[in-house]
């Protein structure tokens, strides 16, 4: 069975369609200077990044019914150059909302509880790019 995170990363690259991903945050390179093609917006690109909140045993319970819960912090950064226009980044983050936002879903045998999704105000990064991060809180019972 897939441990949540690499199950959480597997159903985002399979949904994803609308720039490239960046999965630095997961010990990969990624050029942001190369030419990308075949997306519906190639000036951008998202950036994954999970992180463990809390784990939580259900101890009263008997061995048998006994699940752990466990809670994560899903942040996807929306980078792009700064002249990218804001409709891009808007874009972007509704089509997050919409893939996210108080979603259940099972993917590789986990199953996904989503709560709200939050878009927050974006930042500027290494002074050429605009950086405007998505969080969504989930929990998953395994």
């Amino acid at each position: 069975m897939a441990t949540p995170t690499q199950a959480l990363a597997k159903h985002f690259s399979d949904n994803w369609s609308h720039t490239a991903i960046s999965w630095a945050n997961f010990n990969a390179f990624y050029d942001a200077g190369k030419t990308r093609t075949g997306y519906t917006n190639n000036e951008l690109w998202v950036e994954p990044k999970i992180d463990l909140l809390e784990s939580e045993g259900q101890i009263g319970n008997p061995t048998a019914f006994a699940k752990n819960v466990e809670l994560y912090l899903l942040t996807v950064d929306i980078v792009g150059k700064r002249d990218s226009g804001t409709s891009n980044f808007s874009a972007r983050s509704a089509n997050l909302v919409t893939l996210y936002n108080r979603t259940n879903f099972t993917n590789e045998s986990v199953k996904f509880y989503f709560r709200e999704t939050e878009v927050h105000s974006g930042f500027v990064r290494e002074d050429e790019y605009w950086n405007v991060p998505v969080v969504v809180q989930f929990g998953v019972s395994v």
